[in-house]
């Protein structure tokens, strides 16, 4: 004698929800039941949100903070300024400590970027994966063959030659203006070889791209979880040439 399969019983409130601890809200899934819930688990919202929660955790294992004395600060005038990052291929980054509130931080193409001290002492821990994406890609740029050409102001990488911080509009989350620029140059759309074409050298090129995504994951707190597929794409189109 067969034996009949037990009934699943499906949901009958077209209202009923369930809540999601990453994304930190109620996820309606009607009728749908378990297909609707997957569908949110495999959502872009739900993947950002579940990478995002994920890379906190790991930083706040690595990160710990640190008390400081304020008998061991010296106040003798105007701090002295870091000295940029030298060498051929690199973006060049100083951060001052006395820069006047009232003056407008200069593109990325220039020698120094200033930053307030208050500025500096707001900043949270940057990301620490995120800034060695950013390492291992400026290593990758060392390389670069001398036939591949200088970037200019009318090429693909040219857009990342400012400073991220002043494209934020007002009330916009940072990433949201970040992701939207890397998918219109770097798109999911564009391969590794068609982006190889594209690639330059100099502060118009892979140089200012190294500079603008670090700034975007020091000064507003990108997290490199979500910088790494384009990260990745950049690295295998440089390592055509």
């Amino acid at each position: 004698m067969s034996k009949k399969k037990a009934k699943v019983s499906q949901p009958t409130d077209v209202n009923a929800s369930r809540n999601c601890t990453s994304c930190n809200r109620d996820v309606n899934i009607g009728l749908g039941g378990e297909a609707n819930w997957k569908a949110h688990t495999e959502s872009l919202e739900h993947r950002k949100n579940t990478s995002a929660v994920q890379n906190n955790r790991m930083l706040t294992s690595f990160f710990q903070p640190k008390s400081v004395s304020m008998q061991s600060v010296a106040v003798a005038g105007p701090a002295k300024a870091w000295q940029p990052v030298t060498g051929t291929g690199e973006a060049q980054i100083a951060k001052l400590s006395a820069a006047p509130a009232s003056k407008q931080l200069p593109s990325c193409n220039d020698n120094v970027i200033d930053i307030e001290a208050q500025e500096l002492a707001n900043t949270s821990a940057p990301c620490g994966y995120g800034l060695q994406l950013i390492q291992d890609l400026r290593n990758l740029a060392k390389g670069l063959a001398p036939s591949i050409p200088v970037g200019a102001s009318d090429e693909l990488l040219s857009r990342f030659g400012g400073d991220p911080r002043q494209e934020v509009e007002e009330d916009q989350d940072p990433w949201e203006m970040v992701n939207q620029a890397l998918d219109n140059a770097l798109g999911y759309e564009k391969t590794p070889e068609d982006l190889a074409r594209c690639m330059r050298r100099g502060s118009l090129g892979i140089d200012g791209l190294c500079n603008w995504l670090e700034i975007s994951i020091r000064f507003l707190g990108i997290q490199g979880v979500l910088l790494e597929p384009r990260i990745e794409k950049v690295i295998k189109s440089l390592q055509i040439w």
